[in-house]
């Protein structure tokens, strides 16, 4: 039936046409970055997902960091895990999203030829026992963060830890053509409402200042690499949901 002599489902086309679009943003921005990070702390225990069957955990540590003094001081730790649906997966913490302290996680992905990586960590990672004891509410502010490597689309969320909170930038790399993206979230630290703790810039310039070493896949570290050169450049703009300017 043509929608032409239809003229009443119009309004809900396009209620459906919106759900659609706000819903695959917030996957992208808020359920993808939380569930990557999240799930390499919980890969230790035992398995509870067959979505994990596939994953093995690489000896050695991730080839990247970020050299900032948003981060200057933290604890760092990672991982490396491939699988033949993620690819390559590089996973960094400064600090742990669980302690008092504020945090950053940042995951280099290199997935598959032809894979559209951030839509595939949601499928992959989904189950709701991923972000199990760390609900987390979205605060509906919407940034574009641009770097050298590329924009990032990210946006606000509040971590609960019982009567306690975090309040985080989530992030996701805004191309899905290049070899390897970028995505993770900045925590601040525990209960602090300053409107000033979370500042998006401060967040885009330390993901600029990320350098990698001769182990990144060729093609991912010679794109890394050309983009280390350029000069450097870092900023941040609201946006609406859809990565649109407002």
């Amino acid at each position: 039936m043509s929608i032409a002599g239809n003229p009443d489902r119009l309004p809900k086309q396009r209620m459906t046409a919106f759900a659609a679009l706000r819903y695959g943003f917030y996957f992208v921005t808020v359920v993808a970055p939380l569930a990557i990070g999240l799930a390499w702390y919980r890969l230790g225990t035992p398995k509870v997902s067959s979505f994990q069957d596939d994953i093995t955990t690489v000896n050695g540590a991730p080839d990247f960091r970020i050299s900032s003094d948003l981060v200057g001081g933290l604890p760092i730790s990672g991982k490396i895990q491939t699988s033949y649906r993620l690819g390559r997966v590089e996973i960094l913490a400064y600090g742990l999203v669980q302690s008092v302290q504020n945090d950053m996680s940042v995951v280099l992905a290199m997935p598959p030829a032809g894979m559209n990586l951030p839509w595939h960590y949601h499928d992959q990672f989904h189950d709701t026992y991923l972000l199990a004891g760390i609900p987390f509410v979205e605060q509906f502010a919407y940034y574009v963060l641009e770097t050298r490597f590329g924009p990032l689309l990210s946006t606000h969320v509040t971590l609960k830890f019982g009567e306690n909170f975090k309040n985080c930038l989530s992030f996701t790399s805004r191309s899905a053509s290049d070899p390897f993206y970028l995505t993770g979230w900045y925590c601040a630290q525990q209960n602090d409402r300053r409107p000033d703790a979370l500042r998006p810039e401060a967040i885009a310039c330390a993901l600029d200042k990320l350098s990698v070493g001769r182990k990144i896949p060729n093609d991912a570290l010679r794109l890394l690499s050309d983009r280390a050169k350029l000069a450097p450049s870092c900023s941040a703009r609201r946006t609406k949901e859809d990565g649109s300017p407002l």
